[in-house]
């Protein structure tokens, strides 16, 4: 048992080339925009796209993304296409139409609800039920543990320090602390290699609090490490930064939060 959020992805490059093909194309005059509007054609009239279509025309137009899934949603005739790498497309059914971008809907109770956001609390709390805690390194409290968090931490992070050097008043609270690992910079990188080096340590806990100091270890990326399993996973769970502190029903806070106020969120 390993015991007691930069760089991004190929996927989000990708994607922030698609965003910033959007922005050029919104930064046009609005008289421009409704003239295009106009003299567009109707989806019905530029013929069906099939899921299978739009899949290879996205990914010939953007090498390297990959449509994993699509389901259809709440909204009429929209669909969301799920990319490689946690992202999500939304499309127009039958179209080659899509953007980029959360999902709302505006609800008479609940006023603006993130669809988007919705969803992705589903395949959280999926994946973080798979997870081992075996494969973690564990800070947890000496009496009672109360409460735990799951935190994707990356040593190279300063709100990632931040936050650890709060794990005593954490533990003191009762609430014990579950790390894995998110290598902003990617597999393979000098962040990998710190973070991996720290899991595959005899002592775990204090290789990573040394390491979040800054100060050196030994390097040691040891076979079979679960590094590169954790930061894939955090992908899927759309973890795009570090600290994202985790909670079982699903939820998440993408960022630091003072312990006190975790506690709070605890309900401690």
């Amino acid at each position: 048992m390993y015991k007691n959020h930069a760089p991004a992805s190929s996927l989000a490059l990708s994607l922030m080339l698609v965003l910033s093909l959007a922005a050029c194309k919104n930064e046009s005059g609005a008289g421009i925009a409704e003239a295009q509007a106009a003299e567009a054609p109707k989806p019905a009239e530029a013929g069906a796209v099939s899921t299978e279509e739009f899949s290879t025309l996205l990914e010939q137009a953007r090498p390297g993304l990959e449509v994993v899934g699509s389901e259809a949603t709440a909204a009429k005739n929209i669909i969301r296409v799920d990319i490689n790498g946690s992202r999500s497309l939304y499309r127009v059914e039958g179209t080659n139409y899509f953007f980029v971008g959360e999902l709302y809907r505006v609800d008479a109770e609940d006023g603006l609800v993130n669809v988007t956001e919705e969803e992705k609390v589903g395949v959280r709390k999926e994946l973080l039920a798979k997870m081992s805690v075996d494969d973690m390194i564990v800070f947890a409290p000496e009496g009672e543990v109360k409460k735990h968090i799951t935190v994707y931490t990356d040593v190279d992070c300063g709100y990632c320090q931040k936050l650890h050097r709060e794990v005593p008043e954490l533990n003191a609270m009762g609430i014990e602390v579950r790390y894995v690992a998110f290598p902003r910079a990617g597999v393979g990188s000098p962040s990998y290699q710190k973070i991996a080096s720290a899991w595959c340590n005899e002592n775990p806990q204090e290789a990573l609090t040394k390491v979040k100091n800054r100060e050196q270890i030994a390097t040691n990326v040891c076979e079979g490490n679960p590094v590169e399993q954790q930061y894939n996973l955090g992908q899927q769970m759309g973890v795009t930064g570090t600290p994202t502190i985790l909670f079982d029903d699903g939820n998440s806070i993408p960022g630091y939060m003072p312990a006190k106020d975790l506690a709070a969120r605890l309900g401690i």
